[in-house]
């Protein structure tokens, strides 16, 4: 039997293959789209709004890639990787717990969701519209939320 990250492994090159029959290429091994004539990596960069979707289990405590990407959202497919996060990236003591699902590191200004991984047994519609459901949460906390003035935040 093959292991979570074997499976993923054999998830992500189909998701190569299929795009290369279809003369796509937009499959990228780090996690960044890959454009003609774009520069994604001063793209992302730039971005206000920087989403990681963590689907793999990480190769060491460090959270590597995590750091390297610098995201400002971390949507946390599956729960070992959402424990990971909350436990090795993070005092989960010291974030914000918006709901079960949505923690808020006030500090570095990000966001973490949970949310079912995708090879999960759920539609796509709970699957989507759950993550949405718990980020709406946050932003209803925090409206104005990532260009916001945290001292003039309700509670602060």
């Amino acid at each position: 039997m093959i292991d979570y990250n074997g499976q993923l492994d054999v998830l992500f090159k189909e998701w190569e293959a299929a795009s290369m029959a279809n003369g796509d290429d937009v499959i990228s091994k780090d996690g960044l789209m890959k454009m003609k004539d774009v520069d994604v990596n001063e793209m992302w960069d730039k971005s206000p709004v920087r989403v990681m979707f963590l689907l793999k289990d990480q190769p060491n405590s460090g959270g590597d890639d995590i750091e390297i990407l610098n995201p400002n959202i971390i949507v946390c497919c599956g729960g070992p990787q959402h424990h990971f996060v909350l436990h090795s990236l993070y005092n989960i003591e010291t974030l914000e717990t918006i709901d079960g699902n949505v923690h808020y590191d006030r500090e570095k200004n990000v966001v973490v969701v949970y949310s079912p991984h995708p090879r999960a047994h759920c539609s796509h519609d709970k699957f989507f519209e759950g993550a949405m459901w718990h980020y709406g949460i946050f932003l209803k906390r925090y409206p104005g939320w990532p260009d916001i003035n945290m001292t003039s935040c309700p509670g602060l």
